[in-house]
This record gives structure tokens, sequence and C-alpha cells, in this order.
């Protein structure tokens, strides 16, 4: 699905971004938020500094996207566990209602789109073009470095008329316990909030 983007993105404290000092993105990447889908919401998830337990869910605000139903559900169900400070569950979520933004996609744990028709969708790749611009059809992509940060020298050497049809694929494990736990979640919220309907 393809995301909406636009510029202006902002910085938000207490993300771990202790391995990269600077964004590697090309300028024309920096400073882009991600708003939603097509079709759907966009969530990332970041680490928070110094934890390995702690994580920020961000998703744009109401000021920027539509709501959907599911999207409000994950913000009833993680905005409420900002007021438990006494957990002991092995993974917490926080929701932060700043869209996240292409700069730091080296820090995202994981991400996914949301919508009433597939609940929680993790994402397993973002390819992101080159050419921020470009609306052409994607036929070479090149994989981001080993510590997720953009391939400037081999992006460099990508000559100029196949910039646009070139782009850099980011993975995500979209099996792992904590993308497991958003789905599980979204699903119980869901059931929570629906109401069987018999039969006379």
């Amino acid at each position: 699905e393809t995301v909406m983007a636009e510029t202006g993105g902002k910085d938000v404290g207490g993300i771990d971004k202790s391995s990269h000092i600077m964004s590697s993105l090309p300028p024309r990447w920096k400073s882009t938020i991600i708003t939603e889908g097509s079709s759907s919401n966009f969530f990332a998830v970041y680490r928070v500094a110094g934890s390995d337990s702690n994580f920020i869910l961000r998703t744009a605000g109401n000021d920027k996207v539509l709501g959907g139903t599911v999207r409000e559900l994950l913000m009833e169900r993680y905005i409420e566990n900002q007021k438990d400070v006494a957990t002991d569950a092995p993974i917490q979520l926080n929701m932060l209602m700043v869209p996240p933004t292409v700069d730091d996609i080296h820090d995202w744990v994981g991400c996914f789109i949301a919508s009433t028709s597939r609940l929680v969708l993790p994402i397993d790749e973002v390819i992101l073009p080159i050419d921020s611009g470009s609306t052409n059809n994607i036929s070479t992509f090149l994989e981001c470095n080993g510590d997720r940060s953009w391939p400037a020298e081999e992006t460099k050497n990508v000559k100029e008329e196949k910039k646009s049809t070139t782009a850099v694929v980011y993975r995500f494990d979209t099996k792992s316990p904590l993308m497991k736990m958003i789905s599980n979640d979204a699903k119980m919220q869901i059931l929570a909030h629906s109401t069987s309907v018999k039969r006379s």
C-alpha cells in the first residue's frame, strides 16, 4: 500500500538514536512525515532510549488524518498504558500522536497499517525511491546498509536516468513478539467493543 507523506517533520525526545547521530537519508527525504495509507492508518514503533522492553507507537494526530475504528481502539488501549505506572508486563507500549518521520526509519522497530478490513497488518518492507518525487514503477531494489542507514555509495552510482525507477528497501520482522502483541491487542479491543447479534 502507498502511504501519504509530507515535508515538515519534527524531532521527538525519548527515541533511541544512539546509533545514528545524523540521518543518512538524502536531503529530499529529510523532514518527511508519514501520515496515512490510501485506505488505512499508519503506525511506526520506536524503542524508548535505554530500554529493551519499552516502546513508543507513533501515528499522526487527528489534525493530519481521518480517524479509523482500529486506530481509535489502539489509541484507547495504549494511551491508557500511560496511566498505569506500575505494571509488570514484559513489553510496555505507549502511544504518541506524532507522525513517524522517514528520517527515523533506521530507528523503527516495526511498522504496520490498520483498517477495519485488515485490522493490524504488519509491514515487512518499506520501499523508498531514490528520487523521492518519483511516481514511476520501481524496477531496481537496493538493500539498506546493515546498520539500517541509507546506502549512499550504492545510490550515488545509479545512473541519472534510472534513479526514478530505483529504490532502497528497509525490512522489518512482522512476526516479532512486539508485532504479535499489537495484533492481538487490536483483536481483543474489537471483541471488547463488539456486541453479539442473536437470531430470533
